[in-house]
């Protein structure tokens, strides 16, 4: 059996378009016959209830690293490292148990640590282009050291997401918008993989000519 493997940082029960996108996607590689494991964080968005490190969901396996960590507060700023070293032990122990013949990626960090873990085939496919998406004149406006923050944040964050571009193997943008985008932040060694978002017809579905009219 094929084995697949799905990470970003966050999956249902959160909320969101990426958590949503990430169900359907594991889901759909699930019918088609693919063991399907999914890493993200231990993240709970929804509720206080803390979230298992391992669960299995609509037959779907779901690993989740740790965000939280039991240290002295003078070394609590360490604590963005203790989870990436989490991360990254998880890759390495499924990549020696289960062997995925694909990773799919759906943040900058997730996917670089793949490559690190030597994950095979790992496609990163953009969420958005940090550089343009995130720009602070894009956001809430701070000042003073909020401000001082909010733009170091972000050059971390377009740092680590170059990062993520010369690292996948393959890079999937879901427009032409974002394929320029991205062009012109770095340079694939690949062709980038265009691809068109699906809509679930169970769910969502054109409306008749009437009941247009009463709208």
């Amino acid at each position: 059996m094929k084995s697949v493997l799905i990470t970003s940082n966050a999956y249902f029960p959160n909320i969101g378009g990426i958590e949503n996108s990430l169900r359907y996607l594991a889901r759909e590689y699930l019918k088609k016959g693919y063991e399907v494991n999914v890493v993200v964080s231990d993240v709970n968005n929804v509720t206080d209830d803390k979230l298992p490190p391992f669960e299995i969901l609509d037959g779907i396996n779901i690993y989740r690293y740790s965000t939280q960590h039991s240290v002295h507060k003078l070394l609590r700023p360490l604590s963005g490292f203790l989870t990436l070293i989490s991360l990254l032990k998880l890759f390495k122990k499924l990549k020696l148990e289960n062997k995925p013949d694909l990773t799919i990626s759906r943040f900058h960090t997730t996917t670089w640590l793949a490559k690190i873990a030597r994950l095979e085939n790992v496609i990163y496919l953009l969420p958005g282009v940090v550089k343009y998406q995130n720009h602070p004149s894009r956001t809430s406006q701070k000042k003073g050291i909020a401000k001082v923050k909010q733009l170091l944040r972000y050059y971390y964050h377009v740092w680590l997401q170059s990062n993520a571009f010369r690292s996948a193997d393959r890079l999937a943008v879901f427009s032409s918008n974002m394929a320029d985008q991205v062009s012109s932040c770095a340079k694939p060694s690949k062709p980038l993989l265009l691809v068109k978002p699906g809509v679930d017809n169970e769910r969502f579905c054109p409306c008749e000519h009437d009941q247009i009219q009463l709208l």
